[in-house]
């Protein structure tokens, strides 16, 4: 719970009655993704965020637990004469400890300027 006040805290949301979690939290349950970068090789000076969706089938509620599993669903690139790009797509499942899926998560990333080897 301390994480989702300081999330209405820092942003200064003061509405009443207030939502029962924001809808962008879901985003700490990503860091798969910033372990597959990782594990890519891929710096992070380099990547620009693209897109980001969530779908909640359910609340995400402060006193449960979750799991977020990452998947790299596409990885290409594109070229040109003054270099390149990589786009990355992940998706993020993020379910409850008796197995049930909560939201869904889906981000595109572009690597710029990655070398030729």
């Amino acid at each position: 719970q301390t994480e989702i006040d300081l999330f209405f805290f820092f942003f200064s949301l003061k509405n009443t009655p207030r939502p029962i979690m924001p809808p962008t939290f879901a985003t700490v349950f990503r860091q798969g993704e910033f372990d597959a970068l990782s594990k890519l090789g891929i710096d992070l000076s380099k990547v620009l965020h693209a897109e980001q969706k969530y779908k909640f089938l359910s609340n995400l509620e402060a006193e449960n637990t979750y799991l977020g599993q990452t998947s790299l669903i596409s990885r290409h690139t594109k070229s040109s004469s003054s270099g390149s790009l990589e786009f990355l797509l992940f998706n993020t499942s993020i379910t409850n400890e008796a197995g049930q899926l909560i939201c869904e998560c889906s981000t595109n990333i572009v690597v710029r300027n990655i070398e030729k080897k």
